[in-house]
């Protein structure tokens, strides 16, 4: 798509629609702060779940952010009608708040918290850019690419002919911490020493993500049982997302290999610096920060992903031998186990996976992205 010359225009004026899920929010926000570093002006419209602390995260961080409605998709065929009347008025409230914010293009992250704005950015005729963040077109890009300029994508579509508009790979915008630490990582012993971990041992890093933990934390925990005669050779990563982390603790010290089991982890720069191999859901933002770390992994998808987008996502790095997949169906203690321990005998297979997955990887999706949203 040719550059538009900009060089006698006002800022880019941009909206970015998002929230929901973390998976939609946090890569808006890394777009709105590339847009306001480059010179441009970026609004967040953020709606659906959790609208009041990401609106108080967007303030934290400086970015400009409103509150927009939303409409959740129906039930049913009887809610059909109803869901209609309530998406005509969310949208034109939508289309009352790009006038007055003087919008020049609208970016939607994708999910239904997206579909109000993108009709009302149609109806106020303002281009409209979607970003999809999976191997799986969503629902709501879907129906709103009939409408759109381009649709960015952060991985090749498994089904490319669900969309209604231009494609164009860009990748998946990610945080400015984990880009940084990618491009300059820290010396491997003063990582393991900031995080207390053993410098001889591999790392395993678990964690399920915001949605569906529990298979995996108790999967894990369970799967060590058998692997008493390999507890000498590694040390866990374990993000449990839940602070009733005693079972795991004492499941991990009864097995004798050494854990840092905490909820949540603030410094995921230095977490995946330090892993070796990584045991988690197969999420857009997920798989792109193993690939920008070169980490090789154990993809367990969410079996209830809409349009089963997590398996599509785990699939795109399995095609290039950069990652094995257990479906829940067969994920058990025994399966993880050898698992593991083949991750352990086998290093230089699994260090092939690395590089192929780090090939996938695309540091540079928010520029990317950015120059196609100035250039519409």
């Amino acid at each position: 798509m040719p550059d538009k010359d900009t060089s006698k225009a006002r800022p880019l004026r941009l909206a970015i629609v998002c929230g929901g899920t973390g998976g939609h929010f946090y890569p808006g926000l890394t777009v709105a702060a590339a847009c306001n570093e480059n010179a441009g002006n970026a609004v967040l419209f953020v709606a659906g779940h959790s609208q009041n602390r990401f609106l108080q995260i967007a303030s934290e961080r400086g970015i400009e952010a409103i509150a927009a409605p939303a409409v959740g998709a129906p039930r049913g065929k009887l809610d059909m009608p109803v869901t209609a009347i309530r998406m005509a008025c969310a949208a034109l409230k939508c289309a009352r708040l790009l006038r007055r914010h003087r919008i020049d293009v609208v970016l939607g992250m994708g999910g239904y918290t997206s579909v109000a704005t993108g009709l009302a950015a149609r109806f106020c005729r303002i281009p409209l850019v979607l970003h999809d963040g999976n191997a799986v077109l969503g629902r709501a890009n879907r129906l709103l690419s009939r409408f759109a300029v381009l649709l960015a994508l952060s991985y090749p579509l498994r089904n490319p002919q669900t969309a209604r508009c231009p494609t164009q790979l860009v990748g998946m915008p990610l945080r400015d911490d984990l880009l940084a630490a990618a491009r300059a990582p820290r010396p491997r012993e003063d990582v393991h020493d900031d995080l207390g971990l053993d410098k001889a041992r591999r790392t395993l890093l678990v964690f399920g993500g915001s949605q569906g933990a529990r298979i995996i934390n108790d999967t894990v925990s369970n799967a060590l049982d058998g692997m008493s005669a390999a507890a000498d050779r590694f040390q866990i990563i374990h993000l449990t997302g839940t602070d009733d982390n005693d079972p795991f603790i004492t499941a991990y010290a009864a097995a004798g290999v050494p854990a840092r089991v905490q909820a949540y982890e603030s410094r995921m720069d230095l977490v995946l610096q330090a892993a070796d191999l990584c045991i988690c859901r197969a999420g857009g933002s997920t798989l792109a920060e193993l690939a920008l770390f070169g980490i090789p992994a154990i993809f367990i998808p969410l079996a209830v992903a809409t349009d089963a987008h997590q398996l599509a996502n785990a699939q795109t790095a399995a095609d290039i031998d950069g990652a094995l997949i257990i479906e829940e169906a067969d994920c058990t203690p025994d399966c993880l186990s050898a698992t593991i321990t083949s991750w352990l005998d086998d290093s230089e297979v699994f260090a092939n996976r690395a590089e192929n997955l780090r090939s996938n990887a695309r540091p540079d999706a928010t520029a990317t992205l950015l120059k196609c949203l100035q250039g519409v």
